[in-house]
C-alpha cells in the first residue's frame, strides 16, 4: 500500500513539474531567496533548513535540529552576462553625454541585466528535536534588474531595489511532531527606483537613472509589517512525505511597491539510502 501511495505522488509531482512553465519574472523579486533553495528550483515551503526558513515557511524552522548564528551571511546572485558586465554596471550605469546613453541602448537592446546581494544576521535555537525552534534574522537586500527592449524606439525597464528585513519566528510541533505550525512577524524598509527610461527621454534630455539612489534614501521610500502563518505536515510514510502551506500577509510599504497576500503550498518526498539521500519537493506559489 505504501508503494502505491508512493508512486501515484511521485507522478503526480513529476507530471505537475513537466507541465510548468518557466518562472515569470516577478519570481526573482521575491526577498529572501536561498541558495540552496534555488538550487532546488526554488522550493522550501516544507525543505527549508536553514536561515532562509523564516522566508519560505516559519513551520519550516522545525528542521532545524540546532543552533547557530551567521555573523553575517553573505549571498549573491546574478545572470549569466552580468560577470562579463561588473565592472561596467557594478557601481550603477553613468554616463558622461546624452550620446553615450544613445550608445548604451541601442547597443544592448536584447540584453538583460539581474544582480541581488543579500548581507544578514541570522540566528537560530533548536529547543526541542520535535520541531520547537526559535529564529530571526537582520537582513540587507539590494537587488538590480534592467533590460533593453524594442530595437525600432528602444527603452529600458528598471528596478534598482534596497530592502532592510527584520523578522522573528518560531515553529512548534503538536503531540509527537507530525505536525509542526509556525508564525513570522516582519518589519521591511523599501527604498526603490522603478520605471521605464526611453529613447525619448533621452531625447529630451532627461537624466538617466541613477540605481546607487537607493542607498542614500532615494527613489520611493515606505516601511511596513506583516506576518506568515505556517505548517506542516509529516506523513509517517516510508517515502518521509511532508505537505506544508503558508499564509502570507499583504505588507504596505507606503510609496514603494508592496507585496501582496499570498497562499504558497508545498509537498516534498525524501529517500534515504546508505550514504545518499535524495529529496523531491514542489511549490505552487500565489494561490
Amino acid at each position: 500500500m505504501r508503494k502505491s501511495v508512493t508512486g501515484v505522488l511521485l507522478t503526480i509531482v513529476l507530471t505537475t513539474l513537466l507541465l510548468t512553465g518557466s518562472a515569470q519574472s516577478k519570481e526573482f523579486y521575491r526577498i529572501g531567496q536561498d541558495y540552496r533553495a534555488l538550487a532546488m528550483g526554488n522550493t522550501g515551503i516544507t525543505t527549508a533548513n536553514n536561515s532562509s526558513a523564516l522566508f519560505y515557511n516559519p513551520a519550516a524552522m522545525s528542521n532545524i535540529f540546532s543552533w547557530w548564528v551567521d555573523m553575517p551571511g553573505l549571498q549573491f546572485a546574478y545572470s549569466d552576462n552580468w560577470a562579463d558586465a561588473y565592472e561596467r554596471y557594478s557601481n550603477g550605469v553613468k554616463f558622461e553625454n546624452q550620446s553615450e546613453i544613445f550608445d548604451f541602448l541601442d547597443d544592448e537592446i536584447g540584453e538583460a541585466y539581474y544582480l541581488r546581494v543579500n548581507a544578514a544576521v541570522n540566528a537560530f535555537v533548536n529547543m526541542d528535536p520535535k520541531g520547537f525552534t526559535l529564529g530571526a534574522n537582520y537582513t540587507y537586500e539590494y537587488l538590480l534588474d534592467f533590460s533593453i527592449q524594442n530595437a525600432s524606439a528602444p527603452e529600458m525597464e528598471y528596478l534598482s531595489r534596497l530592502d532592510l528585513i527584520k523578522q522573528f519566528g518560531f515553529s512548534y510541533p503538536i503531540g509527537l511532531g507530525q505536525i509542526v505550525v509556525g508564525a513570522t512577524y516582519k518589519q521591511i524598509n523599501r527604498n526603490e527606483l522603478l520605471g521605464v527610461y526611453t529613447y525619448a527621454d533621452a531625447l529630451n534630455e532627461v537624466d538617466f537613472p541613477d540605481f546607487t539612489s537607493v542607498a542614500s534614501g532615494g527613489g520611493n521610500n515606505g516601511a511596513g509589517t506583516g506576518y506568515d502563518l505556517g505548517f506542516i505536515y509529516r506523513t509517517s510514510t516510508a517515502a518521509h512525505i511532508s505537505w506544508g502551506m503558508v499564509y502570507r500577509s499583504k505588507i504596505d510599504l507606503e510609496d514603494a511597491t508592496e507585496i501582496p497576500a499570498q497562499v504558497d503550498f508545498g509537498i516534498s518526498m525524501r529517500q534515504e539510502s546508505l550514504m545518499f539521500r535524495w529529496i523531491l519537493a514542489m511549490d505552487i506559489r500565489d494561490m
